[in-house]
């Protein structure tokens, strides 16, 4: 049974992400108003779970598809596709123009780079791949899944710009491992940024994921409008969702790309 959530799986687009986790220090919103959690971090989560599936109708799934517009900091279009099969693959591609251009795909404990221009195909590192996957096993709103993710989690309540929000902080458990803060709305409980932080500095955010917008797709709340800010800037929006789509695992695999061989000259 799957407990996804498509919010964080925006996130996870992996050459943008790798680019922005190298970056240095930047500046993102700054936080206002620290107070202690009037909740627990259990009860938080499942408020959280309760205000993005009231149906229960995404936690039953087994597999979704949903379609983006990519726009970039120069305002180019592209479209996304994201494809996930519970309980571990993962396909998002990349069009332009209609072509396909980039994939990033996860199959258990294989993963792969496809360049459809220059019909190559890279395995995923390791540490490319657990990282990665690590995004989606946040998608588990628990607390058990998330002790399992993280050394151990610190819950408050701050304020920023106009908004106020829980804040979890989410400490590895290596000093190497990328750190994790999420902000929940206070009134909404729904996610309302995300910042991934670096190795070892929890202080120096990399990234930064801002949902704009919620909108229903199937009786499930899902982010609709997101940006992303750091070294590079882009956003998305989600026009189109669907849930349990037919798919299977084979679907989860690179594609084999004929090898082009130059004609020998006649010698004749």
């Amino acid at each position: 049974m799957m407990k996804t959530e498509i919010c964080r799986c925006l996130l996870r687009l992996g050459c943008v992400l790798l680019m922005l986790m190298m970056a240095g220090c930047l500046s993102f919103e700054a936080e206002s108003d620290h107070m202690d959690s009037d909740i627990s971090l259990q009860e938080l989560l499942k408020r959280e779970e309760a205000a993005r599936d009231p149906g229960n109708v995404f936690r039953r799934a087994d597999s979704y598809v949903q379609k983006q517009i990519l726009t970039d900091q120069n305002g180019r279009k592209k479209i996304c596709i994201v494809r996930f099969l519970a309980p571990d693959c993962l396909r998002t591609t990349l069009y332009n123009d209609n072509k396909q251009e980039q994939e990033t795909i996860l199959n258990g404990n294989s993963g792969w780079q496809v360049d459809h221009v220059k019909r190559s195909v890279t395995p995923l590192s390791q540490e490319f791949a657990s990282r990665l996957r690590l995004f989606y096993q946040l998608n588990e709103t628990s607390s058990n899944a998330y002790g399992k993710l993280f050394e151990k989690i610190d819950i408050s309540r701050c304020r920023i710009g106009e908004e106020n929000v829980y804040k979890l902080v989410c400490h590895p458990f290596r000093d190497d491992q990328f750190g994790f803060i999420e902000y929940i709305g206070e009134s909404s409980f729904l996610p309302r940024r995300m910042r991934i932080t670096a190795p070892g500095d929890p202080d120096q955010v990399l990234v930064e994921i801002i949902i704009d917008r919620y909108a229903l797709f199937e009786g499930v709340m899902v982010p609709e409008q997101i940006r992303r800010t750091g070294m590079v800037k882009n956003s998305s929006r989600v026009i189109e969702h669907h849930l349990n789509v037919p798919m299977k695992r084979t679907d989860f695999l690179p594609p084999v790309f004929p090898q082009i061989i130059e004609d020998e000259e006649d010698n004749d």
